[in-house]
């Protein structure tokens, strides 16, 4: 899957590399805020193209950062993504579903599965991608 690809690549890199979404934005904000040096956000996309709720996730966990800490460095995309989540996040639900995939997945019969995935900080699991495996820390 698109996800796969992206902690492979990221896996790369060095350093550490964990699974977020927007139903652990809370539990990755609290653990990247807690690390040394700079985190990157990396977003799975779709087939090769941005994928809107990636980006709202990506937001999400950038606002979370934010609301620790006004004075962080970000980058255009950080930014970006930063103020796509503001303009969505009291209709957060709606603006997942929207997603070119998520209207996909609803079509395929997965509509409940998308709502699911548009709660925000419902899980402190923090995995954590290593050796081809996650593993919660």
């Amino acid at each position: 899957t698109n996800g796969t690809r992206a902690l492979v690549e990221a896996a790369r890199g060095g350093g550490d590399v964990y699974c977020a979404a927007l139903t652990n934005r809370a539990a990755i904000a609290e653990r990247l805020a807690r690390s040394e040096g700079d985190a990157r956000l990396l977003c799975g996309g779709d087939e090769g193209a941005l994928s809107f709720e990636d980006v709202l996730g990506a937001g999400a966990i950038v606002d979370a950062l934010l609301a620790r800490e006004r004075n962080l460095a970000l980058s255009d995309e950080a930014r970006a993504a930063a103020t796509v989540y503001a303009a969505n996040a009291k209709r957060l639900t709606t603006a997942v579903a929207s997603g070119t995939h998520a209207r996909a997945l609803a079509a395929a019969g997965f509509a409940d599965d998308v709502a699911a995935c548009a709660k925000i900080d419902v899980s402190g699991c923090v995995p954590r991608y290593a050796d081809g495996s996650l593993v919660a820390v």
